[in-house]
């Protein structure tokens, strides 16, 4: 007997879309490993609706065999007669069974644990979730999935009359040979492929597929040329036999071992950049780059102890000369209850927890002057505390921190507030979590200082004039003084105005009166407001920000700190880092470089996807791109979440550049 295949090459072609759909998906960044096998495990389901459909209108009778394997089946109660309904009934327990058991160790053990890194379990658990603008694209795949298994049913089941030579029994086996075979190999490449597996199982499953339909739809034409179905009991002996040693499933393996060894010499070529030659760029030259995650990516936990991602934003009160602690907690009450009141902050009141640390020691606070050397700013007399000690009590109390308040209860102290080396700020970006907020509670009327000093401690600079003398003027604003009149930052912020005084006389403030100009005013202004709540949001959500950038050339110079000279072939890297307290999903991340710093962008790098990342997980990219320098300052710039994909708590940060300095070419004389 000669085999032939009886499906339709329109749900051939039908199939063989439908799986490659999700490479498309892929190519455009919106898609991870973990969606894919969430996706195929959904198509598990449609496959078993169908299957039930297939059962109930198989003609065969059921045969002696078949009866025997019935009574050996999981769950054979429910097979109480010699029937569709009855094998129907079996089928559906024993298959929504193995179903969501094979769920549960896909989606809460193996993702969470060995494809999903980084983050909370909980995180890593709904990591399998695509993004609110990928959900779309995800639905179109599922109803694809639908449609395909829906026409080969109707033309190849119904249409070709296969109902007719199959019985209910044989039909009700069928499925488990191609859901098995598919998720086994799925899944063992998504583990070995690691970043390239995206691909990888996307054409695992389709080989998968396609060889498991066509075997499903297999006929045979007899010597005298009749068409029949291959015999129960030859079916039912397949079915003993082990799928790995078939010749269909050796074929899938050893397709497994050449993907997976064309992954390892991608991995490997990219992780030796410099001993490979590398394709160059020429000024005004811009590539597109349409590839997949690179394997040669790091993705790695950032460790930083100025900021931390956290749902919720810690504050400890800590006490600093109270002879009666009982005072100390009803000031530290009234503070807590007077920020809340105050905006933006009561509109993230859930966000807030307040502890209190009472403690005796000894911080040193004290008044200091413009003539004592920590003494940073004008005129103003200013509380002075060993900021070491403070930090350290803090760490040793083991209480969550984001913001420490440390209140002082002076009677004989006069400083206004604290000296600036207390709020290390990071412009443009979120204050640390190092902060110290220092408030005499020994004056009246210290809750608007503590709400002005709290601000600082979110990066806002004073808006009156710290500053005598002229600071550096640039069209930049990085917080809520802007370093020249055109305010252009503050352009989609209502009611935001541009008035010349901000710390430096000839830097701009967004209103005439508020908070960081006066304590007392108990209104921030209109840039405070949009810096204050976007920089809440990022306990809410995701926070891309641009991290470490770095430059790289092939020939060492002399020199403790050398720098690159013309003629030098450079190669480029950049960093995504999420922040934020939410996991992110995928987006993409870009470079340029303007030559000679004049303003224009002369090179574009490669745009570069970049993975869902988990609260406090960066991915770092080297682009595989030489450039010949040519002497001069010249500007990199590296931008994350460049097409806006990512709903993120601040979208105002994603770019950070770095000027550097090629040399003149060495003479060797």
């Amino acid at each position: 007997m000669r085999l032939f295949r009886s499906s339709s090459l329109f749900s051939i072609a039908l199939l063989i879309t439908a799986n490659i759909l999700p490479a498309f998906w892929t190519f455009s960044g919106n898609a991870r490993p973990e969606n894919l096998l969430f996706l195929y495990w959904l198509e598990t389901w449609i496959i078993g609706f169908y299957s039930i459909l297939k059962i109930r209108k198989a003609s065969k009778i059921i045969s002696e065999n078949e009866k025997s394997l019935m009574e050996k089946q999981l769950f054979k109660k429910f097979f109480k007669e010699e029937s569709p309904s009855s094998v129907t009934a079996l089928f559906a327990v024993q298959y929504a069974f193995i179903t969501v058991l094979y769920g549960v160790f896909l989606l809460c053990i193996l993702i969470p644990f060995f494809l999903v890194k980084g983050g909370s379990y909980f995180d890593r658990l709904t990591a399998i979730l695509p993004g609110i603008r990928q959900r779309a694209g995800f639905f179109v795949l599922l109803f694809a999935y639908v449609v395909s298994h829906g026409i080969s049913y109707v033309q190849n089941y119904v249409g070709h009359r296969e109902f007719e030579k199959t019985s209910p029994v044989y039909q009700m086996l069928q499925p488990y040979d191609r859901i098995i075979a598919m998720h086994l190999f799925v899944v063992f490449g998504a583990i070995v492929f690691g970043s390239f597996s995206k691909i990888g199982i996307i054409f695992i499953k389709l080989f998968t597929d396609l060889a498991t339909h066509i075997k499903e739809h297999m006929i045979e034409i007899a010597e005298g040329g009749e068409k029949q179905k291959k015999s129960d009991e030859i079916k039912i002996l397949e079915k003993n036999v082990p799928f790995w040693i078939q010749r269909g499933f050796l074929f899938l393996v050893i397709a497994v071992v050449v993907l997976g060894t064309i992954a390892a010499f991608r991995t490997a070529k990219k992780n030796s950049l410099h001993s490979l030659p590398v394709p160059l760029l020429t000024t005004n030259q811009s590539v597109r780059d349409n590839l997949l995650l690179n394997e040669a990516d790091e993705i790695s936990n950032v460790v930083n102890i100025q900021t931390k991602a956290s749902s919720e934003l810690n504050v400890v009160f800590v006490s600093f000369g109270y002879k009666d602690f009982a005072v100390f907690r009803q000031d530290a009450d009234r503070l807590g209850k007077y920020l809340l009141s105050r905006q933006p902050f009561s509109e993230f009141a859930s966000l807030f927890r307040f502890h209190l640390l009472e403690t005796a020691d000894d911080f040193g606070c004290r008044d200091v002057t413009e003539k004592d050397e920590v003494y940073i700013g004008g005129k103003l007399t200013r509380l002075n505390c060993d900021g070491e000690k403070i930090r350290q009590a803090v760490k040793d109390s083991k209480l969550p921190y984001n913001r420490t308040v440390v209140l002082i209860n002076g009677p004989n102290l006069k400083g206004m507030d604290t000296v600036n080396g207390f709020m290390t700020i990071e412009w443009g970006g979120i204050a640390s979590d190092e902060n110290i907020v220092l408030v005499d509670t020994a004056r009246n009327e210290f809750n608007g200082v503590f709400v002005h000093e709290f601000g600082h401690s979110f990066g806002l600079a004073d808006e009156y004039l710290l500053y005598q003398i002229p600071g550096p003027e640039k069209d930049f604003c990085p917080d809520n003084c802007c370093h020249s009149n055109a305010c252009s930052s503050w352009k989609d912020i209502p009611g935001a105005l541009c008035i010349q005084g901000c710390s430096y006389p000839n830097w701009y403030r967004s209103s005439e009166e508020s908070t960081m100009r006066q304590a007392y005013n108990e209104n921030f202004s209109p840039a405070s407001l949009d810096i204050l709540r976007r920089r809440l949001l990022r306990h809410t959500q995701p926070e891309f920000v641009t991290g470490s950038l770095g430059i790289n050339w092939n020939k060492p110079h002399p020199g403790i700190n050398p720098e690159a000279h013309e003629g030098d072939t450079l190669s480029f890297s950049g960093e995504t880092w999420n922040r934020g307290a939410k996991a992110a999903g995928p987006s993409f991340m870009s470079g340029r470089l303007d030559i000679d710093s004049d303003g224009k962008w002369d090179i574009t790098l490669p745009q570069v996807p970049v993975g869902g990342l988990a609260p406090d997980m960066a991915q770092k990219h080297l682009w595989n791109i030489g450039w010949i320098a040519t002497s001069g300052r010249h500007i990199f710039e590296v931008c994350t979440d460049v097409t806006n994909i990512v709903i993120e708590a601040d979208d105002k940060n994603n770019c950070k550049s770095y000027d550097f300095t090629v040399q003149k070419k060495l003479e060797i004389y």
